[in-house]
């Protein structure tokens, strides 16, 4: 029997049972990565803030360590996901879940570049976001950072009840 490492998809489930499909719309998050120079490519004039699981380059350039993590300047775009891939290194791991996007109406960093990424990794640590789509950890992580900005004064104890009552249902519900 043949054993093939690269399986390409259409669609794409993950354990929370949310989809990714050839063609979907990803907006880029946070970087979970904070100033974490070693190991990564620093691009002179940018943010080290790095994102840990999105890599800039080719799906071959960024497998033979050719890519580059991006960085927080790409926080909030939004990409166009054009493969997505179960990828091996052998027949005795598991496969893993892989997406190649595009950039939409431009490019990343002025050249043609493709972002890649692990999909289960990059939306649990909210650096990929899919529209429509709040995880429990991250309206936990947002409802935090509300929190914060109400204690600094920079956000009314209304915007921070309005907040709550909307991410209260997502986090309350552990499946996500």
């Amino acid at each position: 029997m043949r054993y093939r490492n690269i399986l390409k998809v259409n669609e794409y489930k993950n354990k929370g049972g949310i989809s990714f499909k050839v063609g979907d719309t990803i907006v880029i998050g946070k970087p979970s990565n904070k100033n974490n120079l070693e190991g990564n490519t620093v691009i002179k004039g940018f943010t080290n803030n790095n994102f840990s699981y999105i890599w800039l380059g080719s799906d071959f350039s960024v497998f033979f360590g050719g890519g580059e993590t991006a960085d927080e300047t790409l926080k909030g775009e939004e990409g166009k996901i054009v493969a997505i891939e179960m990828i091996r290194r052998s027949n005795k791991e598991k496969y893993k879940p892989y997406l190649t996007m595009r950039k939409l109406n431009g490019r990343w960093y002025g050249i043609k570049r493709d972002a890649n990424t692990n999909i289960d990794l990059a939306f649990e640590s909210g650096e990929i976001l899919k529209y429509g789509f709040t995880t429990r950890r991250q309206a936990i992580n947002q409802l935090k950072e509300a929190k914060e900005l109400l204690d600094l004064g920079l956000f009314t104890q209304e915007e921070y009840d309005e907040l709550k009552k909307e991410l209260t249902p997502i986090i309350m519900n552990k499946n996500n």
